[in-house]
């Protein structure tokens, strides 16, 4: 194959190694994402409920950290969380997600495009 054709290959065998909590934010969310950076995944996700803004706030905090090492994806569910998905990608975060209009969200708080 050409360049050009090898350019589009996708890579074999990425591991996305993820934890969602669809109640709270841990109070030790840092130790969270250090057990998943501890794994040979590739890319690691966190996904929590977060009860107020103090709770998306972490989740960007250790978004970013986490992102300088590893690719990561990092939110907060819920409407509280809404902010961590806006902003996740000036924090590093690999990807974020949302709906389209008229679909449902697969996750609380998930925003529509």
């Amino acid at each position: 194959a050409d360049a050009t054709a090898r350019s589009f290959e996708r890579p074999k065998n990425r591991l996305i190694l993820s934890t969602h909590d669809f109640s709270t934010t841990p109070a030790d969310l840092r130790g969270v994402f250090d057990a998943l950076l501890a794994t040979p995944a590739e890319v690691v996700k966190v996904a929590c409920a977060a009860a107020d803004a103090s709770d998306a706030l972490r989740m960007l905090i250790e978004l970013e950290r986490c992102a300088a090492v590893r690719a990561t994806i990092a939110l907060s569910m819920g409407e509280a969380g809404l902010a961590s998905r806006v902003m996740a990608k000036k924090f590093g975060a690999l990807l974020t997600f949302a709906t389209v209009d008229g679909c449902g969200a697969s996750a609380p708080g998930q925003p529509s495009i």
